[in-house]
């Protein structure tokens, strides 16, 4: 593997993986959690790209986002997932407390296909972006 998207990067436990398994590989790391790009383990890492964006189907706009303060990096900028997930309606291994989801204000948004014009097409995309998916 030469290039990886990984669509909700998170922490960065899967280009952890990607990395190890490709340790030539480069990874373009998209979150919309501010403060998950700022204080992240990769951001010396020079085969690490981390956007602070929300993969969308739209450019530039500017969408809505919401973190989860009890269950830390479980963020969303889907209003369905806010109100039927599992972090919202509970489940026997989550403490919720439900409507407390802080919306942390408006996220860019950037397309795959702003990212494949400029890193390239890569070899592997990864999208984990609780509820965002469509």
């Amino acid at each position: 593997m030469k290039l990886v998207f990984d669509i909700g990067f998170n922490v960065g436990k899967f280009t952890d993986v990607c990395l190890q398994k490709s340790p030539d590989c480069k990874v373009v790391g998209i979150e919309a959690n501010p403060s998950l790009c700022q204080y992240n383990k990769h951001s010396q890492n020079k085969s690490v790209k981390i956007i602070n964006a929300i993969a969308s189907n739209t450019d530039n706009d500017k969408k809505d986002f919401y973190v989860d303060p009890i269950n830390i990096g479980i963020s969303t900028a889907s209003e369905n997932f806010l109100k039927n997930s599992r972090f919202s309606k509970g489940s026997k291994y989550l403490e919720v407390d439900t409507g407390k989801w802080q919306h942390i204000g408006k996220i860019k948004t950037i397309t795959l296909d702003t990212l494949v014009s400029f890193y390239g097409k890569p070899d592997l995309i990864k999208v984990d972006v609780e509820g965002y998916e469509y």
